[in-house]
C-alpha cells in the first residue's frame, strides 16, 4: 500500500515540474480573488526567511545516501536562481516582471523551459484563490484524466492543517491530507524541495498540484508560507483508507536542523541531511 501511495505522490510531482505553463499561472484567463497582493519579492511571506539552504542529501529504506539537490545559487534579492538536481539536471529560475520561468538542462548554457509562472501584481494567480489575509486557500481547474479537480486550504494558527482534493463536476472528495506541525520555526520551504531530486520528503506543499515551493517561499504565492515544521500528516482516500506519516526533526544549529528522520505506514523510513549556507 505504501509502494502505491508513494509512486501517487512522485506522479503528482512529476507532474508539478513537467506541465509547461500548467500551473497556478497559466495563461488561462482566469481573475485573480482575494486581497491585495504585497509584491513578489524575497521576504513577502509574512514568514521572514532567515536563513539559505545549501544542499540535501538522504537515504531511502536501506539503500545508499544520495544528493537531492544542491549548488544552490541566489540573486542578489535573495531568490533562489539555480541548483543542481540529480542525473546531471540544473534547473534556472528567471524572474521577470510579469513571468516567472523555470528552466531545466545539462548546464546553464542548454537549457530549456520546464515551466512557466505568470504574474499579476507580482503574484501568481489565474488557477490560485487567495483571502483576505493574502493565503492561498485553494487552487482550481486541475485538469486531470477524470475532469478537472481542486483543492481547497485551510489554515490554522498560521500553518496550512487540511488539504481536500475533490472532483468539480460532482464536488466528490478523492483525497484528504491532515497535517499537524512542531514547535520548531520554518526557516526554508525549501526544505520540501525533495521532490525535484526524485524523494518524496512530505510536505503540505507537495500535495498541492503546480505549486513550486520555493516561488511561495519567495512571496509569489501571497502570504502563504507556513509558520512552523510540520510533524505529522495523514493522507485519507475516497474509501477512507489512511496511511499516517511521521517527521522528526534533529542535529539543530542555531535553530536550523541538519537530520530529518520520515517514517510511515507500516515500515517506511526515509533519512533527510540539510547543509545551510547561512
Amino acid at each position: 500500500m505504501r509502494e502505491s501511495f508513494r509512486k501517487t505522490i512522485s506522479r503528482l510531482a512529476v507532474c508539478a515540474a513537467a506541465i509547461m505553463l500548467a500551473s497556478c499561472g497559466s495563461d488561462s484567463g482566469d481573475e485573480p480573488e482575494g486581497g491585495n497582493n504585497p509584491g513578489g519579492s524575497a521576504g513577502n511571506t509574512g514568514h521572514a526567511v532567515k536563513h539559505r539552504l545549501e544542499r540535501v542529501e538522504y537515504i531511502y529504506g536501506q539503500g545508499e545516501r544520495k544528493t537531492a539537490f544542491s549548488n544552490l545559487i541566489y540573486d542578489k534579492e535573495g531568490r533562489l536562481e539555480g541548483y543542481n538536481g540529480q542525473h546531471s539536471k540544473v534547473y534556472t529560475y528567471h524572474y521577470r516582471k510579469d513571468k516567472i520561468e523555470v528552466m531545466i538542462g545539462l548546464d546553464h548554457n542548454s537549457t530549456r523551459l520546464e515551466r512557466g509562472y505568470t504574474l499579476e501584481k507580482g503574484r501568481i494567480a489565474n488557477r490560485c484563490r487567495y483571502d483576505k489575509e493574502n493565503r492561498l486557500i485553494a487552487v482550481v481547474n486541475i485538469p486531470q484524466t477524470i475532469g478537472t479537480i481542486r483543492q481547497d486550504i485551510e489554515w490554522t494558527d498560521g500553518n496550512i492543517t487540511k488539504i481536500t482534493t475533490s472532483n468539480e463536476s460532482d464536488g466528490r472528495v478523492l483525497y484528504t491530507y491532515r497535517y499537524k506541525y512542531s514547535d520548531i520555526p520554518c526557516e526554508s520551504l525549501m526544505m520540501c524541495m525533495g521532490y525535484l531530486g526524485d524523494t518524496t520528503m512530505p510536505s503540505p506543499y507537495n500535495a498541492l498540484y503546480y505549486i513550486d515551493p520555493v516561488l511561495v517561499e519567495e512571496g509569489y504565492y501571497g502570504n502563504s508560507m507556513v509558520k512552523n515544521l510540520w510533524s505529522e500528516w495523514e493522507h485519507e482516500d475516497a474509501k477512507g483508507e489512511i496511511v499516517r506519516h511521521k517527521l522528526s526533526w534533529d542535529d539543530f544549529a542555531n535553530g536550523l536542523p541538519g537530520y530529518a528522520l520520515y517514517t510511515w505506514d507500516p515500515s517506511g523510513v526515509e533519512k533527510f541531511w540539510y547543509t545551510w549556507a547561512d
